[in-house]
């Protein structure tokens, strides 16, 4: 928390300090183009005295007068001294640092983001071809992921990575072409410190554990994006994960408080067979930096255990989000349902560690990182966004939701809620750093993250 607090400081004094410089130099910026009105208007009038009677000698004159004037008065554009210059870096399209629209950069670049939700920020280098793309990134807190994509056209990775997820049902919609997309896809991914607090939405605080989960996926991903507004994909392949002892030595062991009964798949090492399809729908303005429209996405996929009939599961997931500008661009609604059921033929069961999870920056602000962990979900989540700066964004933010053991639970009872404050800083294509302030149940949260919210 201490450390979240300095953070927080720092952030705050630069926003103060950029708001300042913003101000001062859009007043230089008037008092410029005051002067230039006036004198155009005094050329005007002169002009306007007698438009006939001027000579062609005397027109040639008056043009140079003109441009001497202009020469005599030009002042170089003033560089930016607020927050803007670290936006700039990111929207030129002739540095690897582009996340914008158009052609993506050839050839390796920086890559800032979280590896997980709850990895803290991470920092790793990036290569990227039309045909093949790779990247490697660490955490202060020791979380590592490292993945290959090669194929036809496969998704550009932006400088800012946000937590993969294999089910997201926006992670394709980034081509850099329209039309077939079809990609070779391998990771590896070592989680060290994730956190367990039991099963059920009623587990208690105190009851946190931690575990630590290495996964390695390779598979494919084929599917068609018609224009900008809709893509298809399946995706497959084969999936290994390793549970083991928790990174974090403050925080009692996974294995120490639960078994297998309570945290299914906890001891028993599994590898599965991952199938699904996703639909997307996407009139959204701006992907990166949503000021109007709607999206809809909807996914289905299944997991077969390959070791025994014990694990296997099918999971539907519905993600619809929406922007309103109220009464000006700068203002915006912006309003995401996100629902996830899991379906588990009889006598089998969901590893604990891939049930859907509700709690963190990602979901519902205002509780620790997966602070609510079943095999289905819930969640609403609001924001009122106002930019008094292209480079930068206040929210307030209410979000509610639930997790439950069984479909028939889906209802409005028991919900969890989170509401607080919010500070953005991007560029006009997409989100790059944030800061939120958030108040739950059970307490105050800060969260520092890259990227977007949603």
């Amino acid at each position: 928390m201490l450390r979240e607090l300095k953070v927080l400081r720092v952030v705050l004094c630069l926003l103060f300090a950029a708001l300042f410089w913003g101000g001062h130099l859009q007043g230089q910026d008037n008092a410029t183009a005051k002067s230039a009105a006036a004198h155009d208007g005094s050329v005007q009038a002169t002009n306007s005295d007698d438009p006939d009677g001027i000579s062609s000698g005397d027109r040639a004159k008056q043009l140079i007068q003109e441009r001497e004037y202009k020469r005599e008065h030009f002042e170089e554009p003033a560089k930016p001294k607020n927050l803007s210059w670290f936006g700039s870096l990111f929207e030129s399209q002739g540095n690897p640092y582009h996340f914008g629209s158009g052609e993506a950069v050839t050839g390796f670049g920086l890559e800032f983001g979280n590896i997980a939700t709850n990895s803290g920020l991470s920092a790793g280098l990036r290569y990227h071809q039309t045909s093949f793309q790779g990247d490697a990134a660490y955490s202060r807190s020791g979380y590592q992921q490292y993945s290959i994509q090669a194929g036809y056209n496969p998704p550009y990775q932006n400088v800012i990575f946000e937590p993969y997820h294999w089910g997201d049902i926006y992670s394709t919609a980034t081509t850099e072409r329209k039309g077939v997309f079809s990609f070779l896809d391998i990771r590896y991914r070592d989680l060290l410190d994730e956190n367990f607090f039991g099963l059920d939405g009623n587990t208690f605080k105190s009851s946190r554990t931690d575990y630590e989960l290495k996964e390695f996926y390779a598979g494919g991903t084929f599917g068609y994006q018609w224009g900008k507004h809709y893509l298809v994909d399946v995706r497959g392949g084969y999936l290994a994960p390793i549970v083991d002892a928790g990174g974090n030595s403050s925080l009692p062991d996974t294995f120490k408080r639960f078994d297998n009964i309570t945290a299914p798949g906890l001891t028993d090492r599994r590898n599965f067979w991952r199938v699904g399809s996703s639909f997307l729908m996407d009139y959204r303005d701006k992907p990166g930096n949503p000021h109007k429209g709607v999206a809809f996405g909807v996914s289905v996929s299944h997991y077969d255990d390959l070791n025994s009939n014990l694990y296997e599961f099918n999971r539907f997931t519905l993600d619809t989000r929406a922007y309103v500008p109220l009464w000006s661009p700068i203002r915006i609604f912006a309003t995401r349902l996100l629902t996830s059921f899991t379906q588990v033929p009889s006598g089998m069961r969901v590893p604990f560690y891939y049930m859907d999870t509700l709690g963190g920056a990602d979901t519902l602000e205002g509780y620790e990182d997966f602070r609510f962990r079943d095999r289905n979900l819930v969640v609403w989540q609001n924001e009122y966004r106002w930019e008094p700066a292209p480079f930068l964004e206040f929210a307030l933010i209410y979000h509610i939701g639930k997790t439950f053991s069984r479909v028939q639970n889906f209802d409005l009872n028991e919900l969890k809620k989170g509401y607080g404050f919010g500070v953005r800083f991007k560029t006009p294509e997409f989100g790059i750093f944030r800061v939120d302030i958030t108040r739950g149940d059970e307490g105050n949260t800060i969260y520092v993250r890259a990227g977007s919210s949603f």
